[in-house]
Protein backbone atom coordinates (compact mmCIF):
# COMPACT_ATOMS: atom_id res chain seq x y z
CA UNK A 1 0.00 0.00 0.00
CA UNK A 2 2.87 2.16 0.84
CA UNK A 3 4.14 1.73 -2.93
CA UNK A 4 1.38 2.37 -4.15
CA UNK A 5 0.96 5.66 -2.27
CA UNK A 6 4.48 6.97 -3.74
CA UNK A 7 3.91 5.94 -6.63
CA UNK A 8 0.68 7.43 -7.34
CA UNK A 9 2.07 10.29 -5.52
CA UNK A 10 5.07 10.20 -8.20
CA UNK A 11 2.49 9.97 -11.20
CA UNK A 12 0.48 12.90 -10.10
CA UNK A 13 3.90 15.33 -9.22
CA UNK A 14 4.77 14.86 -13.00
CA UNK A 15 1.84 15.79 -14.24
CA UNK A 16 1.79 18.56 -13.00
CA UNK A 17 5.80 19.49 -12.46
CA UNK A 18 6.28 20.46 -15.96
CA UNK A 19 3.58 22.72 -16.19
CA UNK A 20 4.60 24.53 -12.80
CA UNK A 21 8.24 25.33 -14.12
CA UNK A 22 6.96 26.21 -17.76
CA UNK A 23 4.42 29.10 -15.83
CA UNK A 24 7.02 30.13 -13.57
CA UNK A 25 10.30 30.42 -16.12
CA UNK A 26 8.50 33.53 -17.35
CA UNK A 27 9.86 35.21 -14.06
CA UNK A 28 13.48 33.95 -14.55
CA UNK A 29 14.85 35.32 -17.70
CA UNK A 30 18.58 34.51 -18.60
CA UNK A 31 20.32 37.25 -17.68
CA UNK A 32 18.82 36.67 -13.79
CA UNK A 33 18.87 32.86 -13.88
CA UNK A 34 22.49 32.44 -12.71
CA UNK A 35 22.08 34.27 -9.44
CA UNK A 36 18.24 33.00 -9.58
CA UNK A 37 19.37 29.29 -9.51
CA UNK A 38 22.17 30.08 -6.72
CA UNK A 39 19.90 31.62 -4.02
CA UNK A 40 17.47 29.32 -4.63
CA UNK A 41 20.31 26.34 -3.78
CA UNK A 42 21.01 28.69 -1.17
CA UNK A 43 17.87 28.53 0.76
CA UNK A 44 16.85 25.02 -0.49
CA UNK A 45 20.34 23.93 1.46
CA UNK A 46 19.69 25.33 4.05
CA UNK A 47 16.39 24.38 5.16
CA UNK A 48 16.97 21.01 3.17
CA UNK A 49 20.24 19.95 5.19
CA UNK A 50 18.59 21.53 8.77
CA UNK A 51 15.49 19.61 8.48
CA UNK A 52 17.60 16.61 8.19
CA UNK A 53 20.06 16.97 10.31
CA UNK A 54 17.34 17.69 13.10
CA UNK A 55 15.45 14.00 11.84
CA UNK A 56 18.44 11.90 12.20
CA UNK A 57 19.30 13.28 15.67
CA UNK A 58 15.43 12.17 16.17
CA UNK A 59 15.86 9.04 14.36
CA UNK A 60 19.42 8.14 16.18
CA UNK A 61 17.65 8.87 19.54
CA UNK A 62 14.29 7.39 18.50
CA UNK A 63 16.10 3.80 17.04
CA UNK A 64 14.14 1.30 19.10
CA UNK A 65 12.44 2.60 21.22
CA UNK A 66 8.79 2.39 21.69
CA UNK A 67 8.05 6.42 19.92
CA UNK A 68 9.84 5.37 17.03
CA UNK A 69 7.13 4.37 14.86
CA UNK A 70 4.81 6.99 16.32
CA UNK A 71 7.70 9.70 15.41
CA UNK A 72 7.51 8.25 11.65
CA UNK A 73 3.94 8.91 11.46
CA UNK A 74 4.10 12.27 12.84
CA UNK A 75 6.84 13.87 10.45
CA UNK A 76 4.41 11.85 7.42
CA UNK A 77 1.69 14.30 8.29
CA UNK A 78 4.24 17.54 8.79
CA UNK A 79 5.66 16.42 5.44
CA UNK A 80 2.23 16.09 4.15
CA UNK A 81 1.01 20.11 5.32
CA UNK A 82 4.29 21.19 4.03
CA UNK A 83 3.56 19.28 0.28
CA UNK A 84 -0.40 21.51 0.69
CA UNK A 85 1.77 24.55 1.01
CA UNK A 86 3.91 24.18 -1.19
CA UNK A 87 1.00 23.40 -4.05
CA UNK A 88 -0.52 26.99 -2.76
CA UNK A 89 2.87 29.34 -3.03
CA UNK A 90 3.09 27.28 -6.58
CA UNK A 91 -0.18 29.16 -7.40
CA UNK A 92 0.15 32.59 -6.48
CA UNK A 93 2.00 34.00 -9.35
CA UNK A 94 0.21 35.40 -12.57
CA UNK A 95 0.22 33.01 -15.00
CA UNK A 96 1.06 34.89 -19.10
CA UNK A 97 -0.38 33.48 -21.85
CA UNK A 98 1.90 30.47 -23.14
CA UNK A 99 3.53 30.24 -27.07
CA UNK A 100 2.13 27.80 -29.19
CA UNK A 101 2.60 26.05 -32.28
CA UNK A 102 -0.83 25.51 -34.99
CA UNK A 103 -0.65 21.84 -33.88
CA UNK A 104 -3.08 20.07 -31.90
CA UNK A 105 -1.39 18.83 -29.00
CA UNK A 106 -1.13 15.14 -28.58
CA UNK A 107 0.74 12.59 -25.67
CA UNK A 108 2.97 11.73 -27.89
CA UNK A 109 4.31 15.07 -28.45
CA UNK A 110 5.98 14.30 -25.00
CA UNK A 111 8.63 11.89 -26.82
CA UNK A 112 8.47 13.09 -30.64
CA UNK A 113 8.80 17.09 -29.88
CA UNK A 114 12.35 16.89 -28.12
CA UNK A 115 13.70 14.75 -30.72
CA UNK A 116 13.18 17.51 -33.47
CA UNK A 117 15.14 19.79 -31.99
CA UNK A 118 19.14 18.89 -31.94
CA UNK A 119 20.49 21.41 -28.79
CA UNK A 120 17.51 20.06 -26.58
CA UNK A 121 17.78 16.85 -27.71
CA UNK A 122 22.10 16.55 -27.04
CA UNK A 123 21.42 18.52 -23.60
CA UNK A 124 18.88 16.00 -22.27
CA UNK A 125 20.93 12.82 -23.37
CA UNK A 126 23.88 15.06 -20.87
CA UNK A 127 21.00 15.17 -18.36
CA UNK A 128 20.27 11.22 -18.87
CA UNK A 129 23.88 9.85 -18.59
CA UNK A 130 24.87 12.42 -15.34
CA UNK A 131 21.17 11.25 -13.58
CA UNK A 132 21.94 7.66 -14.15
CA UNK A 133 25.62 7.44 -13.26
CA UNK A 134 24.76 10.24 -9.99
CA UNK A 135 21.86 7.29 -9.13
CA UNK A 136 23.89 4.17 -9.60
CA UNK A 137 25.80 4.11 -6.74
CA UNK A 138 23.49 6.32 -4.47
CA UNK A 139 21.73 3.33 -2.61
CA UNK A 140 24.42 0.68 -2.17
CA UNK A 141 26.93 3.65 -0.74
CA UNK A 142 24.40 5.19 2.16
CA UNK A 143 23.92 0.75 2.55
CA UNK A 144 27.65 0.61 2.97
CA UNK A 145 28.42 3.48 5.08
CA UNK A 146 25.77 2.91 7.68
CA UNK A 147 25.84 -0.84 8.04
CA UNK A 148 29.55 -2.34 7.27
CA UNK A 149 31.37 0.79 7.96
CA UNK A 150 29.67 1.52 11.11
CA UNK A 151 28.63 5.99 10.12
CA UNK A 152 25.96 6.93 11.84
CA UNK A 153 23.07 8.95 10.99
CA UNK A 154 23.81 12.16 12.59
CA UNK A 155 27.95 11.79 10.98
CA UNK A 156 26.70 11.78 7.73
CA UNK A 157 24.32 14.84 7.78
CA UNK A 158 26.70 16.84 9.89
CA UNK A 159 28.91 16.71 6.96
CA UNK A 160 26.06 17.81 4.72
CA UNK A 161 24.99 20.66 7.26
CA UNK A 162 27.82 22.21 5.79
CA UNK A 163 27.06 22.48 1.94
CA UNK A 164 25.02 25.52 2.74
CA UNK A 165 27.80 27.21 4.30
CA UNK A 166 29.96 26.50 1.00
CA UNK A 167 27.39 28.14 -0.96
CA UNK A 168 27.69 31.25 1.06
CA UNK A 169 31.31 31.06 0.60
CA UNK A 170 31.74 30.42 -3.13
CA UNK A 171 28.88 30.97 -4.89
CA UNK A 172 30.33 34.12 -5.89
CA UNK A 173 33.72 32.27 -7.33
CA UNK A 174 31.17 29.89 -9.32
CA UNK A 175 29.21 32.40 -10.60
CA UNK A 176 32.04 34.34 -11.95
CA UNK A 177 33.59 31.39 -13.45
CA UNK A 178 29.72 30.18 -14.98
CA UNK A 179 29.48 33.91 -16.42
CA UNK A 180 33.17 33.29 -17.97
CA UNK A 181 33.15 30.19 -19.18
CA UNK A 182 29.46 29.32 -19.55
CA UNK A 183 26.89 26.57 -18.46
CA UNK A 184 28.06 23.61 -20.68
CA UNK A 185 31.73 24.17 -19.43
CA UNK A 186 31.03 25.21 -15.86
CA UNK A 187 29.11 22.01 -15.93
CA UNK A 188 31.29 20.08 -17.37
CA UNK A 189 34.28 20.74 -15.61
CA UNK A 190 32.42 20.29 -12.29
CA UNK A 191 31.61 16.23 -13.11
CA UNK A 192 35.07 15.56 -13.94
CA UNK A 193 36.47 16.91 -10.56
CA UNK A 194 33.79 14.86 -9.15
CA UNK A 195 35.18 11.41 -10.42
CA UNK A 196 38.10 11.01 -8.16
CA UNK A 197 36.42 12.35 -4.94
CA UNK A 198 33.58 9.13 -6.16
CA UNK A 199 36.51 6.98 -6.07
CA UNK A 200 37.36 7.58 -2.52
CA UNK A 201 34.59 6.55 -1.29
CA UNK A 202 36.20 3.04 -1.71
CA UNK A 203 38.82 3.51 0.43
CA UNK A 204 37.01 4.48 3.35
CA UNK A 205 36.35 1.68 6.11
CA UNK A 206 35.62 1.65 9.97
CA UNK A 207 39.26 2.73 10.95
CA UNK A 208 39.38 5.97 8.62
CA UNK A 209 35.80 7.35 8.22
CA UNK A 210 36.15 9.53 11.18
CA UNK A 211 38.66 11.80 9.00
CA UNK A 212 38.14 10.38 5.33
CA UNK A 213 34.58 10.80 4.95
CA UNK A 214 34.44 14.26 5.83
CA UNK A 215 37.23 15.29 3.72
CA UNK A 216 36.21 14.04 0.50
CA UNK A 217 32.64 15.28 1.09
CA UNK A 218 33.83 18.43 2.12
CA UNK A 219 35.82 18.41 -1.69
CA UNK A 220 32.17 17.39 -3.31
CA UNK A 221 30.66 20.64 -1.28
CA UNK A 222 33.00 23.21 -3.19
CA UNK A 223 32.76 21.14 -6.57
CA UNK A 224 28.85 20.64 -6.07
CA UNK A 225 28.66 24.58 -5.77
CA UNK A 226 29.25 25.07 -9.16
CA UNK A 227 28.10 21.81 -10.47
CA UNK A 228 25.12 21.79 -8.98
CA UNK A 229 24.07 25.41 -9.87
CA UNK A 230 24.61 24.67 -13.83
CA UNK A 231 22.81 21.37 -13.65
CA UNK A 232 19.94 23.55 -12.44
CA UNK A 233 19.41 25.03 -15.91
CA UNK A 234 19.68 22.20 -17.87
CA UNK A 235 16.41 22.13 -18.58
CA UNK A 236 16.09 25.53 -19.66
CA UNK A 237 19.18 26.58 -21.53
CA UNK A 238 18.14 25.20 -25.06
CA UNK A 239 14.36 25.42 -24.69
CA UNK A 240 12.37 26.37 -27.49
CA UNK A 241 9.77 29.26 -27.62
CA UNK A 242 6.73 26.82 -28.32
CA UNK A 243 4.75 24.03 -26.96
CA UNK A 244 7.78 24.54 -23.64
CA UNK A 245 5.47 21.98 -21.55
CA UNK A 246 6.03 19.38 -23.78
CA UNK A 247 9.43 19.76 -23.51
CA UNK A 248 9.76 20.18 -19.64
CA UNK A 249 7.69 16.77 -19.22
CA UNK A 250 10.17 15.32 -21.75
CA UNK A 251 12.84 16.06 -19.14
CA UNK A 252 11.20 15.37 -16.08
CA UNK A 253 10.77 11.56 -17.79
CA UNK A 254 14.76 11.68 -18.38
CA UNK A 255 15.60 12.60 -14.98
CA UNK A 256 12.92 9.73 -13.67
CA UNK A 257 14.12 7.21 -16.34
CA UNK A 258 17.61 7.49 -15.39
CA UNK A 259 17.61 7.58 -12.05
CA UNK A 260 15.44 4.42 -11.58
CA UNK A 261 17.72 2.89 -14.22
CA UNK A 262 20.42 3.80 -12.53
CA UNK A 263 19.29 2.92 -8.77
CA UNK A 264 18.42 -0.57 -10.35
CA UNK A 265 21.81 -1.03 -11.32
CA UNK A 266 23.37 -0.23 -8.61
CA UNK A 267 21.43 -2.74 -6.27
CA UNK A 268 22.20 -5.71 -8.82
Amino acid sequence: LFVAIVFSANIINALFSSGYSVWHVKFIPDHVRADYFSMNQLLTAFIGCGAALLSSFVADALSGSAYENTIIVIFRYAAFALGALDVLLLSLPKEYPYSRSKELPKLRHIVTKPFTHKKFAITMAIVFVWTFCVNAPQSTLNYYLINDVGVSYSFIYIINMFYPFFLLAFLPLWNRFLRAKGWFVTFAIGGIMLCPTNLMYSCVTAANFVWLLPTLRLIQHFIGVGCNVAYANMAFINLPEEDQTNYIAFHTLVVNIAGFLGMMLGNI
